[in-house]
């Protein structure tokens, strides 16, 4: 069966929070449009609580939902990615092989700011890097570059 974007985003959430749920945490999906919380989860022996932010791909692509010139990237970054990420892979829209990777937003930044230079000095760009370098581009990271943080839910908790 093929999702809208709209569902398999919905999906994703109720997948995370499921899944948060099983391993003992308190996850709540937030209503639609809250700014940059997806799902508050609350660590209920530890006393702590966290927001997330999910993301739900059945391509290779991540899109982070903001754009940036490259004098801006990190100002960019640091306002738009303040908690962890957890990406929800969906390949084939088989959400029963659903892949979850549990990013730092340290760590979210770091990939978006890979995947834009390795973008920006690529030698096939048509035009002069200089102005390529003042056009907003839409920051992504790969899935393939997520390979260490699958099912690393210890790092929900790092900053």
């Amino acid at each position: 069966m093929k999702f809208s974007k709209k569902l398999l985003s919905y999906a994703g959430e109720y997948l995370v929070a499921a899944r948060l749920s099983l391993m003992g945490y308190l996850a709540v999906i937030t209503p639609k449009g809250a700014p940059e919380v997806d799902i508050l989860v609350y660590d209920v022996e530890r006393g702590r609580a966290r927001s997330l932010q999910v993301k739900t791909v059945r391509q290779d692509a991540v899109h982070l939902g903001v754009k940036a010139v490259k004098d801006d990237i990190d100002k960019v970054l640091g306002e738009w990615v303040r908690s962890p990420y957890v990406i929800v892979y969906i390949p084939n829209d088989d959400w029963r092989n659903a892949e979850f990777y549990v990013v730092p937003p340290r760590d979210v930044r770091e990939l978006a700011k890979k995947v834009y230079f390795e973008w920006l000095n690529k030698s096939s760009h048509k035009k002069p890097c200089e102005e390529l370098e003042k056009t907003p581009q839409q920051l992504v990271i790969n899935v393939k570059d997520l390979k260490d943080y699958k099912e690393r839910w210890s790092n929900l908790w790092m900053d």
